[in-house]
């Protein structure tokens, strides 16, 4: 899997398991009460009937009219036990129409799921695929949390990674929740892998029908997540 696809996925899963993320090139991160009732109004409109998650929505301020927002819709509980909830990435760049949004919603399926990490059970969200249901999703994280050990300057996605890549790695992937943590694991599949993403960190393992999971590689965003 090449780097740019790996950096991509890495961004946009962010933005699934972390709305309330800070970026360094938000002028602020929190709109004022006015543009906040409007963006959750389009929001409303967009996802109906499911209502909004106020406390979801992610805003970023980046100078003039030029500002993007993302809010979530209250989980929805379907047949399989997992949940479905819809998220609305709006933006707004026209400076002679500051009250001019443009809204794109998509959805995605998530479960709940207690994972053992450093030998106790933490709740985490996991983001499903849906050619994956919960029970086998939490096989998949299982297994790339046990696969994460053999994690190497050799099998990175590309080459080469540099010290803190990995160091980055293993202070995100397979460590205890921390308090600012939405924890939160993401799954991506290809016709030949399984891809497990959490803290902009990612492993990419195979899992053979007839065969043990094995490690394909890994990757890892620089910069600080939160």
């Amino acid at each position: 899997m090449c780097r740019s696809r790996v950096s991509w996925l890495l961004v946009i899963a962010a933005t699934i398991a972390a709305p309330v993320l800070a970026t360094e090139d938000c002028g602020t991160n929190k709109p004022q009460p006015g543009v906040r009732r409007h963006i959750e109004k389009l929001a409303r409109q967009l996802m109906a009937p499911d209502p909004v998650d106020a406390n979801s929505l992610w805003f970023c301020a980046h100078g003039g009219a030029a500002a993007e927002a993302v809010i979530l819709s209250a989980p929805r509980r379907l047949a399989d036990g997992s949940d479905l909830v819809q998220r609305a990435w709006c933006q707004r760049y026209d400076e002679d129409r500051p009250t001019r949004w443009n809204c794109h919603v998509t959805a995605f399926r998530q479960a709940r799921a207690a994972v053992k990490i450093a030998d106790a059970s933490w709740p985490f969200t996991i983001v499903l695929v849906p050619e994956a249901g919960p029970d086998f999703a939490r096989r998949i994280v299982d297994q790339a949390l046990a696969l994460s050990s053999e994690v190497t300057t050799q099998n990175f996605c590309a080459s080469p990674p540099a010290k803190e890549d990995l160091e980055a790695f293993h202070s995100r992937f397979a460590t205890r929740p921390s308090p600012r943590e939405k924890p939160t694991f993401v799954l991506y599949r290809n016709e030949h892998y399984w891809q497990v993403v959490r803290n902009m960190s990612s492993l990419t393992i195979a899992v053979p029908e007839d065969g043990a999971p094995q490690l394909k590689c890994w990757s890892v965003a620089r910069g600080d997540v939160w």
